[in-house]
């Protein structure tokens, strides 16, 4: 996976995946794979987000609408989540 992710880029959820709200996190199944991934409540809030197709910079205003963070930090930290959730195929960047 090319980490190079631009704001334009458009994120899109796998269809193989089912997940459920634990507490203040999310618990995320790849139903093919069989895996587990856990969110915090900021990745959790960034999940229910792209429930449809979003752009990584519509997420990131999302994110900064909602939690007193820095533009800097905001886009690193959802960069960050974003290609983690792409190693473990549980989302697909479609490229700007």
């Amino acid at each position: 996976m090319n980490k190079d992710i631009s704001m334009g880029d458009i994120i899109v959820k796998i269809e193989s995946q089912i997940s459920a709200s634990v507490d203040e996190e999310e618990a995320v199944l790849h139903t093919k794979a069989g895996v587990y991934y856990s969110l915090n409540s900021v990745g959790r809030y960034i999940w229910h987000y792209i429930e449809t197709p979003k752009s990584v910079g519509e997420i990131v205003d999302h994110v900064i609408s909602a939690y007193d963070v820095d533009m800097e930090t905001c886009i690193a930290s959802v960069k960050g989540l974003l290609v983690s959730l792409s190693e473990y195929d549980l989302i697909t960047i479609r490229k700007a």
